[in-house]
């Protein structure tokens, strides 16, 4: 056993080197880089602002905002210029009356290469939840932290941990025993992720050992909320074997997918009432939810133009690896008729997303982004658009995607205020009368590097830029560090 593991680690020490020596090659787009000095200070006057921090006054007209090292410092009228000496000293931005707004925050992508870091950018996204976590995730979060990459604030899970079962998949680490889950938990954490993403099909003594471990570390925990072994009869036959309600109140920021929530919480079922009393126990509990809504969506779209959805605008933005290994799942759903099954539950999601809404329960902004037909950062917009059908007033949009965001851990983004990160975007016109001028964008900022429209369309020129060989080296060092510890 020991050899063929020695024989296995060569084997991939090998293609490592091999494919290092091409990834070396293939360097960052100058759009992209940035040499970590970075630090003007700014002055952005003449905007209205929608700082996020008061709904009954959502806009302040004719403001001005001042940034420092990356961090807002001061809000007041733009008639109070005169009175700020010091002021005559900062670069200076003349937003000409347009609307001025914390950056937009996706937290439920999958980053496989950095070219789908700058269409986020592209699209206002200047804060990430990355779920599902490679060894190159904890350097890129360290060179984003050190402004040596244009990229938005950044944060990650570490691998996905599942049991073998229906829904495991070769980018998830697999874990067989409650050994094993105290292992991988541990290692995850000294290699320094600060979250944990759990599965379906974690067993009930395995994901016993992973939120113990987890609690003893500091560390949280998001994702599906675990079933135990899917027997035959699951779920209208017969319970899950670990029930819904045993993941309330065990570390959880969030709870991922409504879909995965009717499914395990409702039993597939798509009953309103069962549906209010399961958001009344969320509230009670704590968790945030995140619905995804166009993740399940756009499988639907997918059906019904028989795969015409795959060619919509910026297709070329998804990651080229995805594409190929999805290439089973896209025929499926390019041939499947949704009518009986799926499409009735497309318009239960939206209802059920409202009854979570209304019952207390926060609601974070995720997209998915990262599978097939889910183009980073233009995935979000169509998520915002799919809560705003779902019964929220654009406003309520406008927080799952924004100060909402703190609940996950970027505590200092999200709103326009002293002392909160420079993560903002400038918009031709007001989104709270429509959502879509979300993607009417004049500039934007991060960490207080400002990007005009120029330096916005070299960023969507890198976004096409996808690289598979640079994917393909970052999940081979994956399973070599998992194979290591196994």
């Amino acid at each position: 056993m020991r050899l063929k593991n020695l024989l296995r680690l060569l084997s991939a020490a090998s293609f490592l080197y091999g494919a290092w020596v091409l990834f070396i090659v293939i360097a960052l787009p100058d759009a992209q880089r940035l040499n970590g000095t970075e630090n003007r200070s700014w002055l952005i006057h003449n905007i209205n602002l929608i700082p996020m921090t008061d709904e009954q006054s959502p806009v302040l007209y004719d403001h001005a905002v001042v940034v420092e090292h990356g961090v807002i410092v001061d809000v007041f009228p733009t008639e109070q210029i005169a009175n700020h000496i010091t002021l005559k000293k900062m670069r200076k931005i003349d937003g000409k009356g347009q609307y001025l707004m914390p950056g937009l925050t996706d937290v439920h992508v999958h980053i496989f290469d950095e070219a789908e870091l700058a269409a986020n950018v592209y699209y206002g996204v200047t804060n990430i939840r990355n779920m599902s976590g490679f060894p190159f995730h904890l350097r890129l979060e360290k060179a984003i932290e050190n402004r040596q990459i244009l990229a938005p604030s950044f944060i990650t899970t570490g691998p996905v941990l599942n049991s073998p079962g229906p829904n495991h998949n070769v980018l998830q680490q697999i874990v067989h025993t409650p050994e094993d889950a105290k292992a991988s938990v541990e290692a995850q954490y000294h290699a320094g992720f600060d979250h944990i993403k759990v599965y379906s099909n974690l067993h009930p003594e395995i994901f016993e050992e992973i939120k113990n471990t987890a609690s003893r570390l500091g560390m949280s925990l998001t994702g599906h909320t675990p079933e135990g072994n899917r027997h035959s009869g699951i779920p209208v036959q017969q319970p899950f074997e670990l029930s819904w309600t045993s993941s309330l109140g065990q570390g959880f920021t969030s709870f991922e997918h409504i879909e995965t929530i009717a499914w395990h919480a409702l039993r597939d079922s798509m009953n309103a009432t069962d549906m209010r009393e399961t958001a009344r126990l969320l509230f009670a509990s704590g968790e945030a939810v995140t619905p995804t809504l166009i993740a399940h969506r756009r499988l639907v779209d997918i059906a019904l133009t028989q795969g015409r959805y795959l060619q919509q605008n910026n297709s070329d933005m998804v990651n080229p690896m995805v594409t190929l290994s999805e290439q089973g799942s896209i025929a499926y759903w390019s041939n499947m008729d949704p009518t009986p099954y799926e499409l009735p539950r497309t318009r239960f999601f939206l209802s059920a997303t409202k009854i979570l809404h209304e019952e207390g329960v926060p609601l974070l902004a995720g997209s998915d982004s990262g599978g097939f037909g889910l183009i980073p950062g233009k995935a979000l917009h169509q998520e915002l658009q799919l809560l705003k059908q779902a019964g929220l007033t654009n406003y309520e949009v406008l927080q799952t995607a924004t100060e909402n965001a703190r609940i996950i851990g970027f505590k200092n983004l999200g709103q326009i205020r002293p002392g909160f990160g420079a993560n903002l975007i400038l918009l031709t016109a007001n989104p709270l009368d429509d959502l879509k001028h979300l993607e009417d964008i004049e500039g934007l900022m991060l960490k207080g590097q400002w990007i005009d429209q120029k330096q916005r369309q070299s960023l969507m020129q890198v976004a096409k830029d996808t690289r598979l060989t640079r994917t393909l080296i970052r999940f081979a060092e994956m399973k070599l560090r998992e194979w290591q510890l196994l």
